[in-house]
């Protein structure tokens, strides 16, 4: 460590490279920190011997980052806890990350730590809760929640090994890693009546901490805890409702044959709440996304198939991403004669409300798109279809014919924000009547198609209003800012441009379905 220092701070660039170090020189745990300046922040973890990550999370920007990190026990036996915040944008750029690391001393117990390790160890355990609160705020089934909880959670908290146990009302169904070495008898299903702490903590909402010398003393057998080769003690919680009521047990293995520090216990006291309440969370909304995918099986967006005469690359993302469905609709399909059809669309609402419709307007504006080779035309048949609809059906589209062989291109928009053209030098937006509405609004509206010339490596790109305005932003400005992009980035690989576009998505002020397409005329066409 840095004498008369705690803490080594690092800032971050949205390329990932360690632009400066505070205090300098740096080491922590033993390690010289300034060999990673200007270079990759992963290079500090690569190296044999180095500090090793235990969770990588990505921050808003999605730059990946150690939300949290722990050292490999080297000779000195030190850890390190490190925390990550974004601090800003520069000129557009991703947001600058501040890596925070700090060394925690080794000693279990805090009280006979001196004051600047105790309270580092308490700063590790809060990062770590807020880390944990994160991971499962984010879980939307009940696999999710156990995953965090048998293989992420466990390094964090110094753990051997992990089982989770979850009642089905009569009985235990037990969740192992590592899995017990072949030969060894663990049941899979526990009686929730049985004597053993597992059954126990489910069942009464009991915790207890046990030696494996302990545990293996207990009546009964064979036990649902069978200890790793480096397990010296078992730590079992209960999993609790927000009501306190325990629908099941989270099982920890330390080397330390001794309750964690007080910090400690805290923090993984804290973990195993959450953890309860995003199970049962889950586990109520199962039968709910087990709908969804159903639903989404047959309606679902694929990427775009290779179409001849064109590239093409699309982002899409529903305002719910635990149900992964929306009112945003993307198409891309060829027609004979070297036609290109592509569409982007938007059902009033987001969300699986309004996703049913999305799907029967992706289907009838696909039907119509084969008979009519006219976009307006088209856009016209389908809104007098709505009209027959009993229940209103509102819904923006912008529909674009690319013939792949002359360039030329004609675009109609029921009520969307404009298409984007990079052509040649320049990047504009083609604008519709201002008086074109969406559709199902009026039933005999009628819609005009625009016709434009796309050369060779021209781009064309349709989004939905998600990526464009929201309380921080309005269209106009939206639109501007995305053909900016489009224009500083247009010589880039199409799919690199496509994730560096739609990274506008988050920087609208609110969530809402989000849908961007591009597609690129070949060269040789």
């Amino acid at each position: 460590m840095n004498d008369g220092d705690s803490t080594v701070r690092l800032l971050v660039d949205g390329s990932g490279t360690v632009t400066a170090i505070a205090p300098a020189p740096a080491t922590l745990g033993g390690h010289d920190l300034n060999r990673v300046l200007g270079r990759p922040l992963a290079t500090l973890f690569d190296a044999a011997g180095a500090l090793t990550v235990a969770a990588m999370t990505a921050a808003p920007d999605g730059l990946p980052v150690p939300r949290l990190v722990l050292a490999s026990e080297d000779a000195d036996d030190r850890h390190v806890w490190a925390v990550a915040h974004p601090c800003g944008t520069h000129d557009g750029d991703a947001a600058t990350v501040l890596v925070t690391l700090g060394e925690l001393a080794h000693d279990p117990d805090a009280s006979a730590a001196p004051g600047p390790p105790v309270a580092r160890r308490t700063d590790h355990a809060e990062a770590l809760a807020r880390h944990a609160s994160e991971s499962l705020i984010r879980t939307s089934s009940r696999d999710e929640v156990l995953d965090l909880l048998l293989r992420t959670f466990p390094p964090l908290l110094r753990a051997t090994q992990s089982a989770v146990a979850l009642g089905d009302g009569t009985r235990l169904h037990m969740h192992r890693v590592p899995e017990p070495a072949p030969g060894a008898v663990a049941p899979r299903l526990v009686p929730l009546d049985a004597p053993h702490p597992v059954a126990v903590a489910a069942r009464t909402g009991q915790d207890r901490f046990l030696t494996v010398e302990q545990h293996e003393a207990l009546p009964g057998d064979p036990k649902p805890l069978v200890a790793a080769p480096d397990t010296r003690a078992w730590w079992t919680l209960p999993l609790t409702d927000g009501s306190g009521r325990a629908v099941g047990a989270w099982t920890l293995g330390f080397r330390d044959p001794h309750r964690p520090a007080a910090a400690s216990q805290a923090a993984i006291r804290e973990v195993t709440r959450m953890a309860g309440h995003a199970l049962v969370r889950t586990v109520e909304t199962q039968p709910y996304l087990d709908f969804v995918e159903a639903f989404r099986a047959g309606t679902s967006f694929e990427e775009p198939a290779d179409v001849p005469g064109i590239e093409s690359a699309v982002r899409h993302r529903p305002a719910h991403e635990a149900a992964d469905l929306g009112g945003d609709w993307y198409d891309v399909f060829a027609l004979r004669g070297g036609l290109v059809v592509l569409a982007v669309g938007d059902v009033q609402g987001h969300g699986p409300e309004a996703a049913p419709m999305m799907s029967r307007l992706h289907t009838l504006l696909r039907a119509y798109a084969i008979d009519y080779r006219d976009p307006g035309m088209v856009l016209t048949r389908v809104n007098d279809f709505l009209g027959r609809f009993p229940t209103p059906v509102h819904a923006t589209c912008l529909l674009a014919y690319l013939d792949t062989g002359t360039g030329e291109v004609v675009v109609a928009s029921a009520g969307h924000p404009p298409l984007l053209v990079a052509a040649r030098h320049a990047v504009e937006a083609v604008e519709h009547p201002r008086d074109t509405l969406p559709l199902g609004v009026v039933a005999d509206q009628r819609f005009i198609s625009t016709r434009l010339m796309l050369p060779p490596d021209g781009i064309l790109a349709l989004c939905t209003d998600g990526l464009l305005e929201g309380p921080e932003l309005d269209l106009d400005d939206g639109i501007a800012r995305l053909a900016r992009d489009l224009e500083a980035h247009r010589g880039a690989p199409l799919d690199d441009l496509a994730a560096t576009m739609f990274a506008r998505a988050d920087a609208t002020g609110h969530r809402d379905d989000a849908t961007l397409l591009l597609a690129r005329r070949a060269s040789g066409t």
